[in-house]
């Protein structure tokens, strides 16, 4: 009788498909295997769907959901819950100003229960897939988003999720929160944005996470936060203007930030034990900043090009919430080209420090702005800093405080 009583509900939104405006079509599914299909065209249409299972949650519990909408100011709300078996939808919106949203935080879409997917193509501008309430997805989903157009914004929540996110367009914007509990799935997030003025935000929450960031074109931004232990985190950008933040707070993460054009920042943040860090840049006039506290730490710092800076705080004098101390980490900079400058200072025992410049008018001085200190400062004991300069018109500034430290500076060239 269920199957029955979905084929009527199908058949009479094909027989009733809209294709002027101002049109509503709800779908209310209670069982198992549903199938709900809408289609509209036109502008300011609505589609609610709702899949539910028994009161009982017996069954498969299987739910597929197709909502096919062209035009502008078209809307979807989608609410599926399959507690034995996988939730589907599949979204298409071709025009602008269309949402996939609720109508406030409590009738935000969902998905619940297991091995969700969502599937969302947008093409248009002024597009908006918004849902941060909780259960948006939850227990092991899927989301994956396309958008083609400008001035589109996403936000979801996902509890044990993946997510795979494709823009090409200008000043859209990417708000992803993941999260995940002891012993539970790990999380991915691969974004891939192409176009100008685009924001990228990811949150994870637990273990063995993985956020990837791939961003070019100008003016863009993207930020990287995750709570936990052995997470890893990589941002790609290209472009001018842009900035790229990581802030890890856990043991054994990895991170990478590689950047090439003009006018690049890269900014790290790193709380725990046995971290990797690694930043790159190429180009002219960029900046890199990493602030890292605790033990085995490894952080690799790599510039091409003129006039760019470096910077480092490991000792408790930083802005950051990580600004505590270092202890047993290596610190390596590679610095080529022109006009180069670098300073830091770190505060803790048994550190590795190795700074190699090549090319000509380099710094290791004070003088950066808020990328500042008084030349290399360790404060500790049982430290090490080694300093090679290779050209000419260098200048090299060390300061040490403690006992049992080494500092060695080399300079070539006329």
């Amino acid at each position: 009788m269920k199957n029955v009583t979905v084929l009527f509900v199908m058949i009479l939104f094909t027989a009733g498909m809209s294709l002027a405006q101002n049109n509503d079509a709800s779908i209310d599914q209670v069982g198992d295997l549903h199938d709900a299909t809408i289609s509209q065209t036109g502008s300011s249409n609505e589609a609610f769907v709702l899949q539910t299972a028994d009161a009982g949650r017996e069954g498969s519990d299987v739910s597929t959901a197709s909502v096919s909408q062209e035009g502008s100011d078209n809307y979807v709300n989608l609410n599926q819950r399959a507690f034995y078996g996988n939730n589907n939808a599949i979204i298409e919106m071709v025009g602008s100003n269309n949402s996939v949203q609720g109508t406030s935080s409590n009738s935000a879409f969902y998905q619940n229960h297991g091995l969700n997917t969502i599937d969302v193509s947008m093409q248009g501008n002024d597009n908006v897939l918004y849902s941060l309430r909780g259960e948006a997805q939850k227990n092991v989903n899927l989301l994956e988003l396309e958008i083609t157009g400008n001035a589109n914004t996403v936000g979801l929540l996902q509890e044990y999720g993946r997510a795979y996110v494709d823009i090409l367009g200008i000043s859209n914007s990417v708000l992803l929160d993941q999260k995940a509990g002891s012993g539970n799935p790990a999380e991915t997030a691969t974004i891939d944005v192409v176009g100008d003025a685009n924001s990228v935000d990811v949150f994870q929450r637990g273990g063995s996470n993985e956020a990837t960031v791939d961003l070019s074109g100008n003016d863009s931004d993207a930020d990287i936060s995750q709570n936990g232990f052995a997470n890893t985190a990589f941002v790609t950008q290209g472009g001018q203007n842009l900035d790229a933040g990581v802030m890890q707070n856990g043991d054994d993460n990895a991170a990478d930030i590689n950047q090439s054009g003009v006018n690049q920042r890269a900014s790290q943040w790193v709380s725990g034990n046995d971290n990797v860090v690694d930043q790159t840049q190429t180009g002219s006039n960029n900046g890199q900043r990493v602030e890292i506290t605790g033990s085995d730490n490894i952080f690799d710092v790599t510039q091409h090009g003129q006039n760019n800076f470096s910077y480092v705080n490991a000792r408790g004098t930083g802005p950051g919430v990580n600004s505590l101390s270092l202890h047993n980490s290596i610190f390596d900079l590679l610095q080529e080209g022109s006009d180069l400058r670098s300073s830091g200072s770190i505060g803790g025992n048994d550190n590795t420090v190795n700074i190699h410049q090549a090319g000509s008018g380099h710094r290791i001085t004070g003088g950066q702005g808020g990328y500042d200190a008084a030349g290399f400062t360790i404060e500790g004991n049982g430290n090490s800093l080694e300093i090679s300069q290779f050209g000419a018109d260098h200048s090299a500034v060390s300061n040490q405080f403690g006992d049992g430290n080494s500092a060695t500076i080399s300079q070539y060239g006329s």
